[in-house]
């Protein structure tokens, strides 16, 4: 049976830090972030808001697929998305795909404070964080 790690925080949380030590402790894991689409081919990251839903599109899709490949060969696929996620509702597409489909889920929260990979300004990253939902109270 497939598996579904939601790795969320704000930017500069440590959540690509921890989506790759899971990701080393399952043999079957990838990990996907909507970060992945703003890499060009020499690996350059090249952020463009106008893009950031397809972003997200793309990273749902990716992980459906990896998840359905794990199904469909019996093999016990591990997706681990790392994304902000600051809204359940921002989650719960991954949530309701997991519930239809029988797939197990769980949600980990990073709260370190490092400096963003990405140089997320601190405005947007205090506007993310007035907003942000705590999943477990």
């Amino acid at each position: 049976m497939s598996n579904l790690i939601i790795v969320r925080g704000l930017p500069g949380s440590g959540k690509s830090t921890l989506a790759k030590k899971l990701k080393s402790k399952y043999e079957k894991a990838i990990v996907f972030e909507a970060d992945d689409f703003f890499y060009d081919e020499h690996g350059n990251y090249k952020f463009n808001n106008e893009l950031l839903p397809l972003a997200h599109a793309q990273c749902l899709y990716n992980s459906f697929r990896w998840l359905n490949i794990g199904l469909e060969t019996n093999k016990e696929n591990i997706a681990i998305v790392a994304n902000t996620f600051v809204t359940k509702k921002e989650m719960m597409p991954y949530i309701n795909y997991c519930n239809y489909f029988g797939f197990t889920y769980s949600i980990l929260e990073c709260k370190g404070n490092y400096k963003s990979i990405h140089n997320v300004p601190e405005k947007v990253i205090k506007k993310m964080k007035n907003k942000w939902v705590k999943m477990y109270e």
